[in-house]
């Protein structure tokens, strides 16, 4: 969390509509818990990223998407 590189978001309602998060590359770690609604996140960030990366660790998910149209 000390890098200047890495922003860090809270996954909300707000989170899933905004447009200005990732300029290209978006990594999503999730704990895997039950108030995680997985499905809503995935499909909320497929309508504007590619899902390139997706791992399920012991108790996290961890994705990786990028932005639809960019290289």
């Amino acid at each position: 969390l000390k890098r200047k590189d890495l922003h860090v978001y809270a996954l909300n309602d707000e989170f899933l509509l905004s447009t200005d998060i990732g300029k290209k590359n978006l990594w999503v770690v999730l704990g895997a818990h039950a108030r995680t609604n997985k499905d809503e996140i995935e499909q909320g960030l497929g309508q504007r990223y590619d899902l390139l990366l997706q791992k399920k660790f012991k108790s996290l998910y961890l994705y990786q998407y990028r932005k639809k149209g960019s290289r």
